[in-house]
């Protein structure tokens, strides 16, 4: 199997770039969730935000099936995770640790009863899963990274390796800090006045 490290390394360099332009929320999202899924050549992928009530699923992608949602479009959405730690997504939400699995078949300590059903109803198989917690030291979780089934040159799902996580831990720094930065200028905007709501977005 090719070393495609140089490759991964270069896309996690180019990331800061496209994410200093101006950018709101769900823009930011689309852009981390599409990125993970290059560096790590995975098929599928959801974008969580931090919700009242659990993990809100903002942006979703499974590239073999052509399937997309984005919470943005006015799409609707399946119904935030509940953060209990029976669900992993929740589990590295509360742990602030991200989980590589290398089967979700065989991962008993986890509650997959949805991703098992989403694979009966489009003849999927989910097997790795990568997931990565957003975070910064002074707001805490931003977000949640899922990445679903990695695969060789061939087309084949494999396990996501070590360096898989190390980037996706990095990308996920930097994503968080633009959510930070983001949501502390929508704050100063609503307590400026509507006239600077245009500030939601850096």
């Amino acid at each position: 199997m090719a070393d495609n490290t140089a490759i991964m390394a270069g896309r996690l360099i180019n990331f800061p770039i496209k994410l200093s332009k101006r950018m709101k929320t769900n823009q930011v999202c689309t852009l981390a969730l599409d990125e993970a899924m290059a560096i790590t050549n995975c098929d599928g992928g959801t974008f969580y935000l931090p919700h009242r009530d659990g993990l809100a699923f903002q942006y979703m992608v499974t590239k073999s099936k052509n399937w997309k949602l984005n919470s943005s479009d006015g799409t609707r959405m399946p119904w935030p995770v509940p953060m209990r730690k029976e669900y992993v997504c929740a589990y590295v939400a509360m742990s602030q640790k991200p989980i590589n699995i290398m089967d979700v078949y065989n991962a008993t300590e986890y509650d997959f009863k949805g991703t098992y059903k989403y694979d009966r109803e489009n003849q999927y198989r989910t097997k790795s899963m990568l997931v990565v917690p957003l975070s910064t030291e002074s707001s805490g979780l931003m977000g949640i990274l899922q990445l679903i089934n990695s695969m060789d040159e061939e087309g084949n799902t494999i396990p996501f390796m070590t360096k898989h996580v190390q980037y996706i831990q990095s990308l996920g720094a930097m994503t968080a800090l633009k959510l930070d930065n983001i949501s502390l200028r929508a704050e100063d905007a609503m307590d400026e006045g509507p006239i600077n709501m245009k500030n939601q977005y850096i």
